[in-house]
């Protein structure tokens, strides 16, 4: 969940990010809101959610793809979504 950009600056008012298929059960990725809420969508917020979108999955391992490479999708995909949902809440066209 993002809301939008409360000023000039492009910074995030609040942000939450939810993980499936990564653990147990589905679960908000703890610390994501704190991280986010009052920075911009540069590149420095976006490896801090990726690392911790990273850090927070606990896939099983299993014959289709080890719990490591899940981890690390775990962050990119976060990352998109994120990226994703910001440009929707600022009204931008997405590609």
């Amino acid at each position: 969940q993002i809301d939008g950009c409360q000023d000039d600056a492009g910074r995030l008012s609040q942000a939450r990010l939810a993980l499936g298929a990564c653990g147990p059960t589905v679960f908000l990725v703890p610390g994501m809101a704190d991280v986010l809420a009052g920075q911009a969508w540069n590149e420095e917020t976006r490896a801090a959610a990726m690392a911790l979108a990273r850090d927070s999955a606990q896939p099983i391992d299993d014959v289709r793809a080890s719990a490591d490479y899940r981890r690390d999708m775990a962050g990119v995909l976060a990352a998109r979504c994120l990226a994703q949902a910001i440009d929707r809440a600022n009204n931008r066209e997405l590609p």
